[in-house]
């Protein structure tokens, strides 16, 4: 099940539990009506932290009590289920690194597989995109601090990751940009080496 439909389930749960209706945990959470009926009815499935928070604050509880429910106790597993069935799919035999670390990054941006704990500073918010960002560095094998760049390309560097963060924290993606990502920097490597 996706992760966003969990947080649904879950809302669901909890506006039975504490006999709330919508209208009233929109007005505790200081959410509009409307964006609460789309999450409420999938129309929208890019559900983020600080929207979380509110809702929490609506039901009168902390993001941790919101999350401490069996329903979200196999999110971890979710991944492995979901790269297994591609590879079952697709009758795939071996592994391609470049589609399984977009594969892995994608997940943990849509499923959110990390959470934070009650009173962790605000720098971890955005825990799961760190996350994906330094899986996809590494994968890249292109972002090393021991190799020689010159001053000039360390700084463009740094640009480019600051992008790259921004993009994972703020745009929606999906496995296959996530890739083409991979691909690309792994040329611009080729290109840089060899010249």
């Amino acid at each position: 099940m996706e992760w966003t439909k969990k947080i649904v389930i879950r809302i669901n749960n909890l506006l039975r539990e504490k006999e709330l209706s919508v209208y009233k945990l929109c007005k505790n959470a200081n959410i509009l009506q409307p964006t609460m009926n789309k999450i409420l009815t999938g129309i929208t499935s890019d559900i983020n932290y600080s929207t979380i928070c509110q809702i929490a604050d609506g039901f009168g509880i902390t993001v941790k009590e919101f999350f401490n429910d069996d329903i979200f106790e196999l999110c971890l597993i979710d991944i492995l289920v979901d790269l297994a069935r591609l590879k079952y799919f697709h009758d795939i035999s071996r592994v391609n690194y470049v589609k399984f670390i977009a594969y892995t990054a994608s997940w943990c941006l849509k499923r959110k597989p990390f959470q934070i704990i009650e009173g962790c500073g605000e720098e971890y918010i955005y825990v799961n995109e760190r996350f994906a960002l330094t899986l996809l560095l590494q994968a890249s094998g292109c972002y090393d601090e021991n190799a020689g760049y010159c001053t000039k390309d360390r700084e463009e560097l740094a640009k480019g990751v600051k992008q790259m963060y921004y993009h994972l924290k703020y745009r929606n993606t999906n496995p296959q940009t996530l890739e083409l990502f991979l691909i690309g920097l792994e040329n611009g490597r080729r290109i840089y080496t060899a010249s």
